[in-house]
């Protein structure tokens, strides 16, 4: 919908369509936002369980996004910009987040696909969750 928002400014709204990036650009920066919202909401998820596993994954990728965007800015413009942020943040920070991710769950016990079977946290009370 936001990119058929930016298509539309094209035509009734040139000026301000001037100042936007490009429809290319655009697309690659609301996958890039997808993706950040997966690894936000992962992270969220292993907060609420006083663990901060993200820490690393999160400065690797802040320190890739600026790399790409010192190396390829000169050459490419805002392309290159989009295109360390998507390939950084979008791409390895997504996929470096949801196998920290899995394992995390993994260790505590709660990937369990299929199954009824409910493994609680070490050292917490017993629940039964079926009464």
């Amino acid at each position: 919908m936001c990119l058929a928002g930016v298509a539309a400014l094209q035509y009734g709204y040139p000026r301000l369509a001037s100042r936007m990036v490009s429809l290319p650009e655009f697309a690659l920066l609301l996958v890039t936002s997808l993706s950040a919202f997966v690894v936000q909401s992962e992270a969220i998820y292993l907060r609420a369980h006083k663990r901060e596993p993200f820490l690393w994954q999160s400065s690797a990728a802040a320190l890739l996004t600026c790399a790409g965007i010192w190396i390829l800015v000169p050459r490419w413009g805002t392309f290159g910009a989009v295109s360390s942020y998507f390939l950084s943040t979008g791409v390895i920070g997504l996929v470096w987040a949801t196998i920290i991710f899995q394992r995390a769950r993994a260790r505590r016990g709660h990937l369990h696909w299929g199954s009824n079977e409910s493994r609680e946290f070490p050292g917490w009370p017993e629940q039964n969750l079926d009464a």
